[in-house]
């Protein structure tokens, strides 16, 4: 037996209730300041839904308070949505990027990961630098709003924001729903 396997067999058993093409959503990160605010999360998971895409959300437990407000929230069809935030390993999410048609992710260790497994990602970039760090290529888009303070980091370190971090705020769900149109084709 291939143990190897297990993982990606699992994954695609627990993700063949969903319908194609399956977006995942990782809205987390070691850096608070890279965080979209949640109610533009959840307003595009509904976005995604009503346009026919099904919609898997995923983290660790500090994204937990997100499941909690996406299961408040929003009405969301199980043949349509999957939570697996704060329910699964590294391996296991690794496996389940593996299946997803398209990742949207904060600047993350998971919007790499995706990357690193073939799958096209929308990255929203904040404070973080694009250019150094996010995916390139076709079927990876970048949504940034280009303020003249961002990126902000530098050498690692992200300083303290004046501006209560306009850079992520001002990313809205259509500017997401753009990049998942053009990811999609490839672009």
């Amino acid at each position: 037996m291939d143990f190897d396997l297990i993982p990606i067999e699992q994954a695609k058993r627990r993700l063949s209730s969903l319908r194609r093409p399956i977006i995942g959503i990782f809205d987390g990160g070691s850096v608070p300041h890279r965080i979209w605010p949640y109610d533009r999360v959840l307003r595009l998971i509904k976005t995604l839904n009503e346009r026919g895409y099904s919609v898997v959300v995923v983290g660790g437990k500090n994204e937990l308070l997100l499941s909690l407000m996406i299961k408040r929230e929003l009405k969301l069809p199980n043949n349509r949505f999957l939570d697996f935030i704060g329910k699964t390993s590294l391996l296991e999410i690794t496996a389940v990027l593996s299946q997803l048609d398209l990742l949207i992710s904060t600047d993350s260790s998971l919007l790499h990961l995706a990357y690193a497994v073939g799958i096209k990602t929308v990255a929203l970039f904040g404070p973080g630098i694009p250019e150094k760090w996010a995916p390139g290529g076709r079927g990876h888009i970048v949504i940034r709003k280009n303020l003249p303070c961002s990126p902000c980091t530098k050498f690692g370190y992200t300083p303290p924001c004046p501006y209560a971090y306009r850079c992520m705020k001002e990313i809205k769900v259509d500017d997401v729903m753009d990049g998942v149109e053009k990811a999609m084709k490839g672009e």
